[in-house]
């Protein structure tokens, strides 16, 4: 209770102190005076961080901060947003007693502030050369305030996104100027990285690859079988998925997600599909079968185990098949277990 309450004071006094916090000011461009973005077709998007303030940080703020030097992995890639940029910077060590300071920004980040404008009006011989000399423009088109009624200086407090290109994102926004809604921000989309495996018992590695060496049987029954790897990289928080692409379809295999530092069986993982010897595909949490989850699968079918929003959710081709019960535990590695002599898994990847 005292957290809520030390967090709720927090965000009335963002509101007090910065006023335009509690709403979006946008411009109403016309054709009279079209402004920073332009005349229509408005179908292209910019990003930018309009900064508010510049303090140290509470405990508070750091609790529920972004550290500004890494928004991908701290922001983008775990699904948060915050008002609350963290500057770890030796700079703000020094100012700060050790730091950290908050940057309070107009719109949450790391996504930034969203402006719809003409495509023309971007790059080398138009209006703004650049994205950051756009955001710069549109700031100052909003006149905001300080609480004394000074004008802000955007050339020092206004600036380009992480991750925008130069040109925006064409095609995000409507031919009117509003967000496209059925568009999906790529800087939210974590790249696929192959697995590099550790800890391999029992199984022969080819890059991503694994295939099983051991002879038939899970390592639970004897340790002659054990057979199994787990991923070198770890997801520590937030989202990330494991996929592979179906191989054969006539041996007994399992992969999917755990929290242990090696795989020689099937109960070491925690959320994981079963491919079987008869091309029918089953989930096992711990080597215990979900009952009731019994799916087909062939060659090529792309099988995915993913953290999504806290959940543990299992896709065969993008379409979710399970949902799990099990809350997953941190930190999590790719882990694969076989049964079969031949068994194969194929072109690991992560999105951590």
């Amino acid at each position: 209770m005292n957290r809520l309450k030390s967090l709720l004071a927090l965000l009335a006094a963002l509101l007090l102190v910065q006023p335009f916090l509690a709403c979006h000011l946008l411009f109403e461009a016309t054709p009279e005076d079209p402004g920073v973005a332009g005349l229509p077709p408005r179908t292209t998007a910019i990003f930018c961080d309009i900064e508010a303030d510049r303090r140290c940080a509470t405990n508070d703020e750091i609790m529920m901060g972004i550290d500004v030097s890494m928004p991908f992995q701290s922001g983008f890639w775990l699904g948060k947003s915050s008002r609350i940029g963290l500057d770890y910077s030796q700079a703000a060590a020094n100012a700060c007693g050790g730091g950290p300071r908050a940057v309070v920004f107009h719109d949450a980040f790391p996504t930034g502030t969203p402006v719809c404008l003409n495509p023309g009006q971007l790059g080398a011989g138009a209006a703004f050369e650049t994205v950051n000399l756009a955001c710069k423009a549109w700031c100052s088109e909003q006149q905001f305030e300080e609480p004394g009624g000074t004008p802000y200086n955007c050339q020092n407090i206004a600036w380009q996104s992480n991750g925008v290109p130069p040109g925006g994102f064409p095609d995000s926004c409507t031919t009117a100027g509003t967000r496209d809604p059925a568009w999906i921000d790529p800087r939210t989309v974590r790249p696929a990285n192959p697995v590099v495996w550790t800890m391999a018992v029992g199984v022969a590695v080819n890059g991503s690859n694994l295939a099983k060496t051991a002879p038939d049987g899970w390592g639970s029954q004897d340790p002659m079988f054990a057979a199994g790897a787990v991923s070198a990289r770890q997801l520590l928080a937030g989202n990330g998925a494991v996929t592979v692409d179906a191989a054969e379809i006539d041996r007994l295999k399992a992969f999917g997600l755990g929290n242990g530092a090696n795989c020689t069986t099937v109960e070491d993982v925690e959320f994981a599909f079963a491919l079987s010897r008869v091309g029918t595909l089953g989930i096992l949490e711990k080597g215990v079968a979900v009952p009731g989850v019994s799916n087909s699968y062939l060659t090529g079918d792309r099988l995915e185990v993913a953290v999504e929003e806290g959940f543990v959710v299992y896709k065969k081709n993008d379409a979710v098949i399970y949902t799990s019960t099990v809350f997953p535990t941190y930190p999590l590695r790719v882990e694969a277990a076989f049964f079969h002599l031949g068994a194969t898994l194929i072109g690991a990847r992560t999105t951590f």
